[in-house]
Formats: C-alpha cells, structure tokens, sequence
C-alpha cells in the first residue's frame, strides 16, 4: 500500500516510494520477514529463482539450455573443473564473449571473475602462466 509517491524512509532514510509505516518498499519487507521468518525464506528462494532466469536469459539461453549445459560439463566449472556450490546457492556462471556474445560454457564465480580481470586475453593469460612458472 503505497502512501505517498516520494519521500524520506524512516529506516534507510532514502528518498523512495514510502510504503506503510513510513517505510519504503525494501524496509518494510525487511521488517516484515523478521517477524516472519518463513515469508524471509519463501521471498529469497524466490528471488533467487527469479534472478536465475532473467540471469540466463540475458545470454540467449533458457533455463533447460543452462540445465543442459551444466549437465554436459558434469556440473563442474568448465576451467578449474570444481563443483557449483548448491549447499550455498552458488550457480555456475554463464560465461560468454564479450566482442560477439557468443556463450563459451558455464564457470565458477573466481574462475569467471580471473577471466574478466585478465580482459579475456590469451597474452595476458600467457604471461600470468609464465610468471607462476618462475616463482
């Protein structure tokens, strides 16, 4: 029930829509799940799904492709080859070009983010290697 249509949260005390009890739509949810702590875990499950999708989909990929893909690489991060952590939540990432936005494979989170640090440049990839390799 929203209010009013800009104002100051009581809690955040950012300028948002203000819901009931002068908070704003993220506050009073939050207040709401430490009352009850079954909506909490119903509405981050819920999330989390719903992240999940509109994640894949971004990529071109459905959510049975991803399914497949992950099938395919036996779960595993297609670089360092460890498991997707599912006791944590922690999927594997969708790793793609960034020049043609073509999907490569599925990675884990500190693989995915190496990758991205290194610019996807096999230079710089080569040079990392040799420099492990004289430490």
């Amino acid at each position: 029930m929203i209010l009013k249509d800009l104002t100051v949260c009581k809690d955040c005390g950012k300028g948002k829509k203000i819901y009931a009890l002068g908070q704003c739509e993220y506050c009073y949810k939050k207040a709401l799940a430490k009352r009850n702590p079954k909506f909490a875990a119903k509405t981050k499950a819920m999330r989390k799904r719903i992240d999940r999708r509109a994640n894949i989909r971004r990529y071109g990929i459905s959510p049975e492709e991803f399914d497949l893909m992950v099938q395919i690489q036996d779960g595993l991060c297609a670089i360092c080859r460890r498991p997707e952590r599912v006791e944590r939540l922690t999927r594997l990432s969708v790793d793609h070009d960034h020049k043609t936005g073509k999907v490569r494979g599925l990675l884990c989170q500190p693989c995915n983010r190496a990758l991205g640090h290194f610019q996807d440049s096999i230079l710089v990839l080569e040079n990392a290697i040799q420099y492990l390799k004289c430490s």
